[in-house]
Order: structure tokens, then sequence, then C-alpha cells
């Protein structure tokens, strides 16, 4: 990815972290909104990462800001409606569970993409090492190449921990909405993430051994 691109990809995490305070006033976002608008964010830009023609990447990244946020915070305050509208009620833990299992598609699609980024990285890892190994780069061609990996690496740690935050809020709603259903859609998103982070964890790992230091 070019300096560009993936100078893109971390404003977008830092407007996101910057979202994720109190409400503000005239009708900011909201904390548990901010988290939905990171999700959506945070693994729709992710998937451009794999676009091979650096127009094509860098297009679809502006485009995964407002269409990403909007379907994160559309799921977010929907269920939100729902709680306030029909806390306690049969029709309300329907919409709820239905608003998860929406969720839990999407970021099954999303992380699919950001599985492929962690194995194009790993991949990278390797071929750095090795050429750097045969000398046919030098210690600081390699470093070069491995700061694009480290910068990929800090921002899918950053959809983990948004990913994290969703997790958390689910659990919330778990607890006040006791369904069986619903708890299977939350274990459900519990076990994709924990997938995902092993998968994560296995990359800072590979990481931290290589050749290059």
């Amino acid at each position: 990815m070019i300096k560009r691109e993936m100078a893109l990809l971390v404003v977008l995490v830092m407007v996101l972290n910057g979202c994720a305070g109190p409400a503000q006033q005239g009708g900011g976002l909201g904390a548990s909104d901010a988290v939905g608008c990171a999700v959506g964010v945070g693994l729709g830009a992710l998937s451009c990462m794999l676009l091979q023609d650096a127009g094509a990447r860098k297009k679809c990244m502006i485009a995964a800001t407002p269409a990403g946020c909007v379907a994160g915070v559309g799921v977010n305050q929907y269920s939100q409606y729902q709680r306030r509208q029909y806390a306690g009620q049969e029709q309300d833990l329907q919409r709820l569970i239905a608003a998860l299992q929406q969720e839990n598609q999407q970021t099954a699609r999303l992380l699919l993409n950001a599985q492929q980024a962690i194995v194009n990285n790993y991949q990278k890892i390797e071929a750095i090492d090795q050429a750097y190994n045969s000398q046919q780069i030098s210690l600081a061609q390699a470093q070069a190449q491995l700061r694009v990996v480290d910068n990929n690496q800090q921002l899918l740690q950053q959809a983990l921990s948004n990913l994290k935050s969703r997790e958390q809020y689910w659990q919330q709603v778990g607890a006040q909405n006791p369904n069986p259903e619903l708890n299977r859609e939350i274990i459900q998103l519990r076990s994709q993430i924990a997938s995902f982070e092993q998968q994560l964890r296995n990359l800072v790992e590979r990481r931290n051994v290589s050749a290059v230091g």
C-alpha cells in the first residue's frame, strides 16, 4: 500500500477514536454510535487493502468511510431504539435478534477480508526475511518494507479493539434481555472475534521473530 493510502487509513482510525467519546450537543455521535461507526468503517477499509490497483484502493477507502459508518451506526441506533421502546417485550427481543444476526453476517464478510490481509502480511514478512537473508536487499530496505507491515498490523489491532467494544455492547444487551436465541448470536459474534484475535496474534508473533528485527 502506498504511503498516501496508508495515511488515509490512519486518519480514519484517528477520526473514529475521536468520535468515541460522549454524545455531543447538536446531534453528534454518542459513544455506542461511534463504536458502530468504527466497526463499519474500520473493517470496510480493511477490505480495500486487498485491491491491487492503487486508484481502486483509494476510491474504495474513501467510499468505505460514509457507507461503513452508516451501516454500523444504523444497526446500533436501531437496536438502541428498540431497547428504549419495547424493553422486555417479545417483539423487542425478535428485533434485537434480527439486528444482531445482521451484524454477525456483516462481521463475517468483513473478517474474511481482514483475515486475508493477515495472510498477505504474514507472507510479506516471509518474503522480506528471505530476501534479507539471501542479501538481495539491505537492512535499511528490509526495515522500510516491514514498516508497511507494522502499519497494517496497527490497523488490524484497532479493528480488533473496535470489535471487542461491539461484543461488550451486545453482552450488555443480552444481560438486559435474557433469551437463548439472542445468547447464541452473541456467542457467534464472540467466536468470530476470538478467531480473528488468534490469527492476528500469530501475525504479531511472526513479526516479532523476523530476522530483520
